[in-house]
């Protein structure tokens, strides 16, 4: 049991020497980064979601959205409401660009999905205008890129979102 508790020990350090890297990296780039802790959260390991119940760090970029790090990787999370995401974001090229790493979820129930890889955008469109919740969240899951891809594609995604 205890040589568990200091794999786990070594593993969540890791993730915040990781996050605190990434801080440095932002606010060189002059980004307004700060950098906390979350807890209670899901993460979505191999297609599945599951209870985070670590406190983990995550880098929030005033007004523009958050960089989360998890045992699973690295998300972009970004919130917005119905009317933004139906008529100020180019969601056809958002699929384009990140169709197998994106979500769009309910804001007061994470767990639901409104888009499913494959999926059409007139779909999309229609679970969103069906959704009773005014907010949602976008993540975009970044495990596979590198640290150079990481900030390039903040940079994108926050010019998709009109960030």
């Amino acid at each position: 049991m205890e040589k568990n508790i200091i794999c786990c020990h070594k593993i969540l350090d890791n993730i915040y020497f990781n996050a605190e890297r990434y801080l440095k990296i932002l606010i060189d780039l002059a980004y307004d980064a700060t950098l906390s802790s979350y807890n209670n959260h899901y993460i979505n390991i191999n297609g599945e979601l599951v209870h985070q119940k670590y406190y983990m760090p995550v880098i929030s970029i005033k007004d523009k959205g958050d960089i989360c790090f998890n045992l699973d990787g690295i998300e972009f999370e970004f919130y917005k409401t119905k009317e933004e995401l139906l008529n100020d974001i180019n969601l056809d090229e958002l699929l384009t660009n990140y169709e197998n790493e994106l979500s769009i979820y309910e804001f007061e129930d994470c767990t639901n999905d409104l888009y499913e890889p494959k999926m059409n955008i007139e779909s999309i469109i229609q679970n969103i205008k069906n959704s009773k919740d005014s907010k949602f969240g976008i993540s975009i899951n970044c495990h596979h890129f590198s640290d150079e891809e990481i900030i390039r594609h903040f940079e994108n995604i926050c010019k998709l979102l009109n960030l």
